[in-house]
């Protein structure tokens, strides 16, 4: 199309080019035509449907308030005021978006919404592209690279008939152009910043430890990993939960909104308590030994620890801080309880194999009657030995069960009570090694082949106890059963080392699930119980358990073990701290004739606990219900032991509790 201006000649093409220059007057006429276009349309609407009941006066009242509308909005453009403001919708603590300015370059042709809307062809202005009626964050109130996104694709509506810039009236392409959203990266939201701080303070506390520094802990031959730090992968998985996490009804995590506060600051070390130390300059074998339940991750539920976080309970979390406080402790034997038996598989076997350490396994006895899938998740107890310091040469699994079965078939309360409770022992005869005499390089005094204790045996047994208050018999005749039996492979070790059975070490380590004023820890440490002791209940003077006593005096059940327990409970006050229960139930013991006890660890720090209102474990930083403890001996040789003077007394008081609440 050719048009002819002032003797000049001008030619047209069917849409304008958008670097033809457009000016305000041209705005403002095309702007005033569209208001009367509709206008028109408007009226035309509001006539057609005057009869209709639905619509009536009303809408001719709307139309007419848009149409005013749309005057007042042409007025201002043509006195050259600037347009409305577009709606801000703002985060966090960005300044509102500067005012939408008229470049006279960025025109190009789009339809209104009076063309969406009418069904006949109309003359239409030129008009100014336009984004959404709202941004995310003003430019000047951010940085970094943005990034601008075209919600649709421009469509070519129809050619019509309109007016260019210069007010002559052209055929021109009508175009829909989609409007754009513009995101700038450096706006967070107040609530994931948040996040992002508790993940750093969570990262950086966490790379510390609540255990025992080096300097604390007793001699080993293995290098400390105190400084080793949990994979950050294990990090990942838990952040997203910590996000969305409600609060938690404790002092501990306090909840501010969707932002919970974490108390992060780790437990102090716990202390290395010496009872007597050894002539660095004579040969003495010494080894450590470690007892630690785990608490399996079955039993890890938000009913039994609704004061814990869900992501501290989960096991995935927790294995990390278990294998890290066993690492960091370097125990030359680790006696474990409720270990699943796929964990030990996948996780405790191969990690500690790696550290040194052989080991033996078995779950409880529910396991022999399960299918292969559902045997994964029977919880057992583990012992773990450094290679370089011991040697197994049998192991042996008691099943309190099977006892019952060979030995008490008849009898109605074992039947009844003790039968059904598939508590197990396990127990390892280790050979001792040279690795064993940690200061062999440094004595000075030769050692007498006599002196030797490189070959002789050591009897390891660790157990787990039944866990129900009500069935403080149950635990006590568990317990006779396990001294009888442990007995018998004592005499049967003797006889292979032509030693006395009194000569043997040994050590019972365990969960047993029972106060020290109990039954259970007066006939272990005492040798014997009176046959009226309360904890018996219904077997008291029942002649069923004389088979699981070493004499036979009419007055008491004894065992032939010696044993003496290697940390006190004024010592440490508790091994297990829960929302229920605090008390001490778990036990390292051992025969003083062959082992003499030179320091155990210490307590765990009440100040701590009581500062930070610690109600419970397991806890962000402490990953079971229970705390290890833990112990260091020195091996008696044989020709250098005395005989241990027997306990004549047992009482008959009733302990002051049945016993605490575990599994």
């Amino acid at each position: 199309m050719t048009v002819s201006t002032s003797g000049t000649t001008h030619a047209w093409s069917t849409t304008v080019p958008p670097f033809v220059s457009r000016t305000m007057a041209a705005r403002a006429a095309a702007e005033q035509q569209l208001q009367q276009l509709q206008m028109q349309q408007l009226q035309q609407s509001a006539a057609s449907q005057n009869s209709s009941k639905t619509s009536g006066k009303r809408f001719v009242r709307r139309a007419k308030r848009w149409a005013e509308l749309q005057q007042r909005r042409a007025a201002s453009v043509s006195d050259g005021s600037p347009d409305p403001q577009p709606t801000s919708m703002m985060m966090g603590d960005c300044s509102p978006p500067p005012p939408l300015t008229v470049d006279p370059t960025a025109y190009h042709h789009a339809a209104t919404a009076a063309e969406y809307s009418s069904s006949t062809a109309g003359h239409l202005p030129l008009t100014a592209s336009r984004s959404l009626p709202y941004s995310l964050a003003s430019p000047s109130s951010c940085s970094g690279k943005t990034t601008t996104y075209d919600l649709g694709k421009t469509k070519q509506l129809r050619v019509t008939e309109g007016i260019n810039e210069y007010g002559y009236r052209t055929l021109i392409s009508v175009y829909r152009t989609p409007p754009q959203l513009t995101v700038y990266p450096r706006v967070i939201p107040q609530s994931l910043r948040r996040s992002e701080e508790e993940i750093e303070m969570i990262r950086r506390d966490l790379h510390g430890s609540s255990l025992g520094s080096t300097a604390s802990s007793p001699v080993s031959s293995t290098t400390n990993s105190l400084n080793s730090s949990i994979d950050n992968d294990e990090y990942k998985e838990f952040f997203p939960r910590i996000r969305n996490r409600a609060p938690e009804p404790t002092p501990v995590f306090r909840a501010q909104g969707n932002h919970i506060s974490l108390n992060t600051v780790p437990p102090p070390d716990r202390t290395w308590m010496m009872i007597r130390h050894a002539d660095p300059e004579r040969p003495i074998a010494t080894f450590t030994v470690l007892c630690y339940n785990v608490l399996c991750d079955k039993y890890a539920t938000q009913n039994l620890y609704s004061y814990c976080p869900s992501w501290a309970l989960n096991w995935e979390y927790r294995k990390q801080s278990i294998i890290k406080e066993i690492r960091n402790y370097e125990a030359d034997i680790i006696t474990l309880q409720e270990v699943e038996t796929e964990q030990y598989k996948m996780l405790f076997k191969p990690e500690m194999a790696a550290l040194g350490y052989s080991s033996i396994f078995q779950a409880k006895s529910r396991a022999k009657t399960m299918n292969e899938e559902d045997r994964k998740y029977v919880d057992g107890c583990a012992i773990f030995w450094k290679n370089d310091k011991f040697e197994l040469s049998k192991e042996q699994l008691i099943e309190f069960s099977r006892v019952v079965i060979n030995k008490c078939n008849a009898n109605e309360n074992m039947l009844n009570r003790v039968m059904p409770r598939d508590n197990i022992g396990l127990c390892a005869v280790l050979k001792i090694k040279d690795a064993v005499y940690n200061n062999r390089t440094v004595m000075r005094t030769p050692m007498p082949p006599q002196d030797n204790v490189v070959g002789s045996p050591l009897i390891v047994c660790t157990a787990h106890i039944h866990w129900d208050p009500e069935f403080c018999d149950v635990k006590l005749v568990q317990s006779m059963m396990l001294a009888h039996e442990l007995w018998r492979l004592v005499e049967e070790v003797s006889e292979s080392h032509r030693i006395q059975p009194h000569q043997c070490p040994v050590l019972v380590c365990g969960d047993l699930n029972s106060l020290p004023d109990s039954g259970v820890f007066e006939f272990l440490s005492k040798s014997g119980i009176s046959r009226s002791h309360p904890d018996l209940k219904g077997f008291k003077e029942d002649a069923v358990l004389e088979r699981f006593s070493h004499t036979h005096d009419g007055s008491n059940y004894t065992h032939a073990l010696r044993l003496d327990s290697a940390v006190e409970g004024s010592v440490v006050p508790f091994t297990n701290f829960t929302l229920d229960f605090k008390g001490m139930i778990d036990y390292i013991f051992s025969t003083p004739q062959s082992l003499a006890r030179l320091g155990v660890l210490g307590p765990f720090d009440m100040e701590w606990v009581r500062n930070h209102k610690i109600i419970g474990f397991p806890h962000p930083h402490v990953p079971s219900d229970h705390i290890p403890i833990m112990a260091q001996y020195a091996m008696i040789p044989t020709n250098h032991q005395r005989q241990q003077p027997q306990i004549q007394h047992f009482g008959n008081q009733h302990s002051g509790s049945f016993g605490a609440v575990g599994r």
